[in-house]
């Protein structure tokens, strides 16, 4: 029977023991060895080991409740040990005091049970019953735990916060109690056909203590609590998303951009705003209900069609430009965005339409302002430049660099300091005045003409135009644009045409003449002189003024004014000769008007130059008074000849009056002279 009771000893899963309290082990099961790597001898033979192998944390609790057992009581406690080769592990001690035969001592008889695995469960389950609570807890959908007949036993802070319950109102209540008193009939039939299966969702509001209405989505299902059978609900409260819902419909109402909601996967328009309608010239009820293909709302299909598939896979778009046909024909250009949403457990795409069609039509005039540009940059063979003022990065075409004899290759790197060391150093310090007073706003442009040095040593003459395009929030010059055009040419002309208006200026002021110009407006432009009191009036009163304006007299003023007339009109030079009455006396002048060209061929004005020729008159006159006086003279003495005697006074007295008309005298005289008495004898009297 001994052998038959160690067999069952070492075939028991727990390890059978026998213990003197206050004392040492009388007898340890074999398998001891199993459940803490220490064998029942070594146990046996050291009363100590046992009290090192407990957990530290659990040997005061284990040996007050051993002390504190009497006969008959039953000892049932866990703690953990130290094993040898498992590390800890928990066990169930099990046992009964008894009263040992002899001696009389407690003895206690028991099971060491290992319950490790036990207690990992338990734990777990204490682990998952502590998340589950804490998800009730901290979640922020109200839930409901109530009996299956209704009763609440059961709700999470969420439910009390936002409906303003205390904990001792709901269990008294009936989960339909927290449905308005108007809607719980409707609820209680809608909680039945979710039991059924027929409806998911429970869409009514719930009441809150204050009597308002909270908007919420609620389901419900029968399962267990702590073992028992209940009722689960969960409401999710909908009034953020209600008032989301309101500011998107906000939006999407007043949004100036074409918005549109369509059905997924149908895509089928469910709704769209009124800046959508307006711009494609549609009626609400032409759009909703059908799909864009049924409209042909879309110019290039296949493009679409590339961006929606686009849209299944990362369910956001944006920046795709398509061409889109208005309800009259007309195309759009719009910049295009979408987005999936979900509402209400349905999903729907959001698309969002830009129109861009000003903007491209814009591009588009831009472009071809630039080319334009272009072709006038090429045609004129004009340099162009760009320049940060901040940085002194600069960017030149390739005829900038061209001006100069080089290739852009040849000078870079470039920078503003290219444009310097080629530079005039006699032109950079007018260059910096001109720019500072452009920063300064005194000036719109920045314009120069300056000199630049040619890769073969000579200096080009060079426009320098340019602007500021940009300006930093300080009003600190950022960006500056312009060009250079080769005037080198020009410059030699204008040199050339200055040394020949040098030597025409000194051939004219070598002139006894006076020369006047005359614009095609017969407006006075320049003048020569010789002398101011050979003039009508002072120069200074000439210039910038019509000839009709100077006062000249008649009949001068004809003459002139048809010399001038007739030149311009016919492009032929003209003379004319005319006297003025001046201060000192009649001068006469003789004008030569000649008429010049502008580049285009058209008389653009006159040259007149006038000579002072009242002393030539003066002599022609005397001449003419000579050749009269002659003329008389030879009538006077060939009336004489052959004149009878008694014929002589008469004779004489028409001599008298020709002679006294020819000098202008009222009277004439004939004397006889005589040379020995030296005296004179009045003769012969003519009276006027």
């Amino acid at each position: 029977s001994r052998q038959a009771f160690q067999e069952l000893v070492e075939q028991v899963p727990e390890v059978i023991y026998t213990d003197v309290i206050g004392g040492s082990w009388q007898y340890l099961g074999p398998n001891i060895q199993d459940l803490c790597g220490y064998s029942a001898p070594e146990l046996l033979n050291d009363p100590g080991l046992w009290k090192t192998i407990v957990h530290r944390d659990d040997r005061e609790r284990l040996q007050t409740a051993v002390d504190a057992l009497s006969f008959g009581d039953v000892l049932n406690i866990e703690y953990r040990l130290n094993t040898r080769s498992r590390g800890v592990i928990w066990v169930r001690d099990h046992g009964v005091v008894k009263q040992a035969v002899t001696g009389g001592e407690r003895l206690l008889q028991g099971l060491l049970a290992d319950v490790t695995q036990q207690k990992q469960v338990e734990a777990a389950l204490m682990d998952s019953e502590a998340n589950f609570r804490t998800f009730f807890e901290t979640i922020e959908d109200m839930i409901v735990v109530g009996t299956p007949d209704g009763h609440i036993f059961y709700t999470n802070p969420a439910l009390q916060r936002k409906l303003g319950y205390s904990p001792e109102d709901l269990a008294a209540m009936h989960v339909l109690d927290l449905n308005p008193e108007e809607k719980r009939q409707e609820a209680e039939e809608i909680f039945a056909a979710m039991f059924r299966g027929e409806q998911k969702v429970c869409p009514l509001p719930l009441a809150a203590r204050d009597g308002s209405w909270v908007p919420a989505e609620t389901r419900v299902w029968f399962g267990k609590w702590n073992g028992r059978d209940c009722i689960f609900g969960i409401s999710k409260d909908l009034r953020a998303e209600q008032e989301a819902q309101q500011r998107f419909e906000s939006l999407f109402r007043s949004n100036p951009a074409l918005m549109a909601l369509s059905s997924m996967p149908e895509r089928i328009f469910t709704d769209v705003n009124e800046a959508f309608l307006s711009a494609m010239g549609y009626a609400r009820e032409e759009i909703i209900g059908r799909s864009s293909a049924e409209i042909s709302l879309f110019v290039r299909p296949q493009e679409q069609m590339l961006v929606a598939e686009l849209l299944q896979t990362t369910r956001h778009v944006a920046g795709f430009e398509l061409q889109v046909r208005r309800k009259d024909g007309a195309i759009l250009d719009g910049l295009f965005s979408g987005e999936i949403i979900s509402s209400q457990g349905k999903e729907y795409l959001l698309t969002v339409m830009i129109d861009i069609t000003g903007r491209k039509h814009a591009e588009q005039n831009l472009a071809q302002e630039r080319q334009r540009l272009e072709n006038i940059i090429q045609g004129t063979h004009i340099g162009t430049w760009e320049w940060n003022v901040q940085t002194g990065e600069t960017v030149f075409n390739s005829r900038w660099a061209e001006i100069v004899g080089y290739t852009l290759e040849e000078l870079a790197p470039i920078s503003i300091a290219t444009w310097m060391s080629l530079a005039h150093p006699d032109d950079l310090a007018a260059s910096e005045a001109m720019l500072e007073k452009h920063f300064r706003g005194e000036l719109d442009y920045y314009d120069l003409e300056c000199r630049m040095k040619h890769k073969n040593g000579s200096w080009v003459w060079v426009l320098d135009r340019g602007k500021v395009t940009a300006w930093s929030d300080d009003g600190q010059p950022l960006l500056m644009s312009g060009t250079h055009q080769d005037i080198t040419a020009r410059k030699q002309m204008e040199a050339e045409l200055q040394q020949s208006e040098g030597r025409m200026r000194s051939l004219i002021a070598s002139m006894n003449d006076m020369v006047f110009v005359l614009d095609s407006d017969l407006v006075f432009q320049e003048y020569h002189q010789i002398a101011n009191d050979s003039l009508y009036q002072l120069p200074d009163s000439f210039v910038g003024r019509r000839f009709s304006e100077i006062g000249f007299p008649e009949p001068a003023y004809g003459l002139v004014m048809d010399a001038l007339t007739h030149s311009m009109q016919t492009g032929n030079p003209t003379m004319a000769e005319y006297d003025l009455e001046m201060p000192d006396g009649r001068m006469w002048y003789d004008l030569h008007v000649t008429s010049f060209r502008d580049r285009d061929g058209r008389q653009s004005g006159l040259t007149c130059v006038v000579r002072d020729i009242t002393q030539q008159k003066h002599i022609e006159q005397e001449l003419k008074q000579q050749f009269r006086l002659q003329q008389l003279l030879v009538e006077i003495s060939s009336t004489y000849i052959n004149l009878p005697l008694e014929s002589v006074a008469s004779a004489l007295q028409v001599s008298l009056g020709n002679l006294a008309s020819f000098v202008q005298a009222d009277r004439a005289y004939t004397f006889n002279y005589d040379f020995e008495q030296q005296i004179c004898t009045n003769t012969q009297e003519w009276c006027a």
